[in-house]
């Protein structure tokens, strides 16, 4: 095996780990951002969970029911893609 195939096979499973953690928190970042320039949006999602989940752990089927929070994440994700950071760009 050769120095540059053991030096990947150390370096590249670490980076790919950072990369979901990064994702996952730009992404959270992001949209609590998109929540802090309009509160409306933000009184209608606490408006839509206050009246939809029924319990701490809510189940597949209340996250299912609200829609403008499924709209809004995915409106989050399309205006802010994860994949595109400024070390790639």
């Amino acid at each position: 095996m050769s120095a540059y195939v053991g030096v990947c096979l150390v370096f590249l499973p670490r980076s790919h780990l950072a990369r979901g953690h990064e994702t996952t928190a730009g992404a959270l970042t992001w949209a609590l951002h998109a929540l802090t320039l309009y509160p409306e949006m933000q009184k209608r999602l606490r408006t839509e969970i206050q009246s939809t989940v029924t319990s701490d752990s809510p189940s597949y089927n209340e996250l299912e029911k609200m829609h403008f929070m499924n709209n809004f994440t995915k409106e989050v994700l399309r205006y802010y893609p994860p994949g595109k950071d400024s070390a790639t760009s």
